[in-house]
C-alpha cells in the first residue's frame, strides 16, 4: 500500500474515518510528520468535527437524533421481545390473562384508573381455593374505605359491595333487597303480625274486654243479652250491674250467655223469653219472669244449648 500522508488527507476533502486516519498516521514518516505543525490547524478542524460526529449523542449538550428504522416491528425480533414482556400503560386488557408475577412485579397497591365503574381487577387462581399468604391482601375499596374483598384464608364465592348507609340499630323487622343486603329497619307492631291458630293478638279494647269481670248497663229502655257496656264489654262470663233507676225496662235473653246481674235500679224489670230459646224459672219452661224487688235483687243466667236457666233473687 503507497504511503500517505496526514496533510494530503486532510486536504482532499474526503470524510475521515478512525480507520483511514490511524493508517495513515502509521503509513507517514517522522520526517513528514515534523511538518505536520504546519497543519495543525486544519488537523484540529477534522479532530473536533471527527469526534463531535462519533460522540455527540452521549454529550452533556443537546444530543444526538436517532435515525429511522425500516420494516415490521416483528422483524426487530430483540426489540419485539423486550416489547413483549412489557404491560401496556393504556388501552383495554379486558381479553388478556395477565400473569402479574411474570413480570417481577412488586407493589404495595395495584390501582385501576378511569371513569366511574369503569375500572376492575380480576384475580385468577391456580388452586380452588384463595388462601392467606404471609400478609393479607385485598382489592378495591368501598366509600367508606373498607375492602370489597379481603384475602383472610376462606374461600371466596362471591363479591357483594354494600348498599348506601344507614344508622346502625338493632330492628325487629327488616327490608332487603335482590341481593340480600339489608336496606332499612323499623319496629315490628301488631299490624306486622300474620293472623294464624293459636298465634293472635288482641287490640287493646279486646284486652280491655277480656280482663274485665264486671260492667255496668245504665238505661232507660228495654235491653237484650246482646247489649254492651258503653265501652263495647259484653256480658258473657261476667257480673253485670243493671242500673234502670226508676223505669220500668224489659230483659230479653237472646241465648249463649251465662252471667249474674245485680239490680241498682228500683223500677221493675221483665224477664223475657228469647226467639228459639226455652226459659226454665222455679223448673218450668216460662215465657216471662219478675225481677222486681228492691235495689240489691240478683238474677244468675245459665245458658245450656237452646235452654236458659234463670234464677231471681228478689230482696
Amino acid at each position: 500500500m503507497a504511503n500517505k500522508k496526514i496533510t494530503d488527507l486532510l486536504d482532499s476533502g474526503q470524510p475521515i474515518d478512525d480507520n483511514t486516519l490511524f493508517e495513515t498516521a502509521e503509513q507517514t514518516a517522522p520526517s513528514t510528520i515534523l511538518s505536520f505543525k504546519a497543519s495543525f490547524a486544519k488537523l484540529k478542524i477534522a479532530f473536533k468535527s471527527y469526534f463531535d460526529t462519533i460522540y455527540a449523542p452521549i454529550g452533556g449538550g443537546g444530543g444526538g437524533t436517532w435515525g429511522s428504522i425500516t420494516g415490521t416491528l416483528s422483524s426487530q425480533t430483540d426489540l419485539q421481545s423486550a416489547l413483549d414482556t412489557k404491560l401496556n400503560k393504556s388501552g383495554s386488557n379486558a381479553d388478556q390473562d395477565i400473569d402479574i408475577g411474570s413480570f417481577g412485579l412488586n407493589a404495595k397497591h395495584l390501582k385501576v384508573t378511569g371513569t366511574a365503574g369503569a375500572g376492575h381487577i380480576g384475580l385468577k387462581h391456580q388452586s380452588s381455593n384463595i388462601t392467606a399468604s404471609a400478609s393479607e391482601s385485598s382489592i378495591g375499596a368501598n366509600s367508606s374505605g373498607n375492602p370489597v374483598w379481603k384475602n383472610d384464608g376462606n374461600a371466596i364465592q362471591s363479591i357483594m359491595l354494600e348498599n348506601i348507609a344507614i344508622t346502625g340499630a338493632t330492628k325487629t323487622k327488616v327490608t332487603y333487597d335482590s341481593k340480600g343486603l339489608v336496606t332499612s329497619g323499623a319496629d315490628a307492631t301488631t299490624a306486622d303480625i300474620s293472623d294464624s291458630t293459636n298465634k293472635r293478638y288482641v287490640t287493646d279494647a279486646q284486652l280491655t274486654a277480656i280482663t274485665t269481670q264486671q260492667i255496668t248497663i245504665t238505661t232507660s229502655v228495654n235491653i237484650t243479652t246482646a247489649t254492651t257496656d258503653s265501652g263495647g264489654v259484653t256480658q258473657n262470663n261476667r257480673h253485670v250491674i243493671i242500673d234502670n233507676s226508676t223505669n220500668a225496662i224489659s230483659f230479653t235473653l237472646n241465648g249463649s250467655v251465662t252471667a249474674s246481674y245485680l239490680k241498682h235500679g228500683t223500677g221493675a224489670i221483665t224477664v223475657t223469653r228469647g226467639s228459639g230459646r226455652q226459659m226454665y224459672y222455679n223448673g218450668s219452661d216460662v215465657a216471662t219472669a219478675t225481677w222486681g224487688g228492691a235495689v240489691g235483687s240478683t238474677l244468675t243466667i245459665t245458658a245450656v244449648g237452646t235452654r236458659d236457666y234463670i234464677s231471681i233473687v228478689n230482696i
